[in-house]
C-alpha cells in the first residue's frame, strides 16, 4: 500500500517524497519531532517557574508545527497565568478550531464564557491598564500607582503590571517598594527580563550612608541619567502594549457573546533593504500601520455595539466564527490564511449593519496588509529569479488590491513572472491590464513591448 503524506494526504513516490508538499517523510517527522521536543523542553522550564523562557521554546515549538495544540494550549496556560489573558485567549482559540473534538482548550474558553463575572474582571484589568499607562504619559503617577494597584487585586501575576508599578514606585523615589514590587515578578516568572533588568539597575547604587567624595558624586549622577533614560525606555516599552489589548478587546467581545456563539476560532515581514524601492516601502508600511490602529479602535466599539444591540447575532453564527478566526489569525500573524478566512463569509445576504461593517473593517484592514507584505516578497522573489514564489504572492496581491500605489508594479512583475515561466497568455492579459488600468505608470511602454514580443496585439 502506497504511504500518504502526513501534511497533504497525497500519494508519496518510491522515495518517500511528497510532490506536492516538496519534502520527504523523513524531513517531515524530523520537524514534527523537532516540535514535540521543543514542547516538552517548554514544559519543564514552566515546572521551574521559568515561564519567559517557556514562552521562548513553546513559540518555537508552534513555528516548526502550527498544528501543535499541546504547545498551544500550554501556551496559552503560561500566558494566562502572568495575566496575559488576551493572549491566552489567542492560542486557546486557534487550538480549539484546529483540533474541535477532545480538546481542553475548548475547556478553558468555556470557562471565560460561563463566567461572565471573571470576564467583567478581566475586561476591566485591561482599561485600567490603559488608563495607567495614560496617566504616566501626564505625569500623574499617584493616578497610576492607583490603577495598577486594583488591577493586582483583580490579576495578582499580571507581570506587566507589577513591573509597571515598580517603575512607578522608583520614579516617586520609593526604591524598596519598587524592589519587592520586582521580586514579586521574579517569583512568578524567574527569568522575566524587564523584571530581572529593572532589579538590577535598582541594585546598582551607591551607599548613601558612606562619606561622599567627588568621584563618588559624579558616580551618582551617572546611576541617575542611566535610570532616567531606563524609565523614558521602559514607558515606551509598555505603551507598546497597547494596540495588541485593543485588538485583544475585540476578540474577548466576540468569545462571551452570551449563549449566541460556540468559541472557535508575522508582524509584516518585509526586507525593504533588498527591493529598488524600499524607503518609499517602508513609508508606506508606516502609514498602514497607523491607519490600522485607528480602524481596530472602530472594530472595537462596533463589536462593544453589538452586545448591546444586536439580539439576532445567533442566526449568523457562522459568518461570526469565520469573521473571529479571520481575527485569530491574523493576530497570531498569519496574514494570508487570514485573508483566505475572509474568502469564505459570503457577506452579500447579510441584512446586519454590524455585521457587514465588522467584515468591511477586517478586510480593508487584512487586505491592504497583505497588498504589502505580498508584494515585498514577491518582488524580492522576483530579483532572485524565484518566479514561482513570485507568482505565488503576486497573485495574491492583484486578487486582494485595495488602491494601493504599487497596484501597476504588481501587475507588471506578475506578467514578467508569467512571462518568463511560459505562462503567456496569462502574462499579455496582465501587461494589458497595466496599460489599460494605469495610465500614468512608469511600465506601460514596458508592457506595450512584450505584448509585441509574445504574439500580442494592442488596443
Amino acid at each position: 500500500m502506497a504511504n500518504l503524506c502526513p501534511k497533504c494526504s497525497k500519494t508519496l513516490d518510491t522515495n518517500n517524497y511528497c510532490n506536492t508538499c516538496n519534502i520527504t517523510l523523513e524531513a517531515f517527522n524530523s520537524i514534527m519531532a523537532a516540535s514535540n521536543l521543543l514542547y516538552n523542553e517548554g514544559l519543564q522550564k514552566a515546572k521551574a517557574r521559568d515561564l519567559s523562557g517557556a514562552i521562548e521554546t513553546l513559540t518555537r515549538s508552534i513555528k516548526f508545527n502550527k498544528k501543535n495544540t499541546d504547545a498551544r494550549n500550554l501556551l496559552g496556560l503560561i500566558y494566562f497565568e502572568i495575566g496575559e489573558t488576551v493572549l491566552a485567549l489567542r492560542q486557546w482559540v486557534i487550538s480549539s478550531n484546529l483540533q474541535p473534538e477532545r480538546n481542553i482548550a475548548s475547556g478553558y474558553l468555556k470557562k471565560i464564557q460561563d463566567n461572565q463575572n471573571n470576564f467583567d474582571k478581566l475586561n476591566t484589568s485591561i482599561k485600567k491598564y490603559n488608563q495607567a499607562l495614560a496617566y504616566i504619559q501626564q505625569g500623574s503617577t499617584d493616578l497610576a500607582m492607583i490603577q495598577l494597584k486594583k488591577i493586582l487585586t483583580i490579576s495578582p501575576n499580571f507581570v506587566k503590571a507589577i513591573c509597571l508599578l515598580a517603575l512607578v514606585y522608583y520614579k516617586e523615589g520609593d526604591i524598596p517598594r519598587a524592589k519587592k514590587e520586582l521580586v514579586k515578578a521574579l517569583s512568578v516568572d524567574k527569568s522575566n527580563y524587564i523584571a530581572r533588568k529593572y532589579y538590577e539597575e535598582l541594585s546598582d547604587g551607591v551607599n548613601e550612608g558612606a562619606l561622599v567624595t567627588p568621584e563618588m558624586e559624579v558616580k551618582k549622577e551617572r546611576v541617575r541619567a542611566r535610570r532616567q533614560i531606563i524609565i523614558n525606555q521602559s514607558v515606551q516599552q509598555f505603551l507598546g502594549v497597547v494596540f495588541g489589548l485593543a485588538i485583544g478587546v475585540a476578540l474577548i467581545l466576540f468569545l462571551i457573546l452570551p449563549g449566541r456563539l460556540n468559541a472557535k476560532d508575522e508582524e509584516i515581514e518585509a526586507n525593504q533593504e533588498q527591493l529598488e524601492t524600499a524607503n518609499e516601502q517602508m513609508v508606506l508600511l508606516d502609514d498602514t500601520i497607523t491607519k490600522n490602529k485607528d480602524k481596530i479602535k472602530e472594530l472595537e466599539l462596533d463589536l462593544k455595539n453589538a452586545l448591546s444591540e444586536n439580539d439576532q447575532l445567533a442566526s449568523k453564527d457562522e459568518k461570526v466564527q469565520k469573521l473571529m478566526l479571520a481575527m485569530a489569525t491574523y493576530l497570531d500573524g498569519n496574514l494570508y490564511e487570514s485573508a483566505a478566512y475572509l474568502d469564505t463569509v459570503d457577506i452579500n445576504d447579510s441584512t446586519d449593519g454590524v455585521l457587514n461593517s465588522l467584515y468591511e473593517q477586517l478586510v480593508s484592514i487584512v487586505y491592504s496588509e497583505v497588498n504589502v507584505k505580498g508584494y515585498n516578497e514577491g518582488k524580492y522573489a522576483y530579483d532572485r529569479y524565484d518566479y514561482e514564489t513570485a507568482i505565488e504572492r503576486l497573485e495574491l496581491v492583484v486578487k486582494y488590491l485595495v488602491n494601493e500605489n504599487f497596484s501597476d508594479d504588481a501587475h507588471y512583475y506578475l506578467a514578467r513572472s508569467y512571462q518568463v515561466s511560459g505562462r503567456e497568455a496569462e502574462a499579455i492579459k496582465e501587461f494589458k491590464i497595466v496599460l489599460s488600468d494605469y495610465p500614468d505608470s512608469d511600465k506601460r511602454n514596458w508592457a506595450r513591448d512584450f505584448i509585441v514580443r509574445l504574439g500580442g496585439t494592442v488596443d
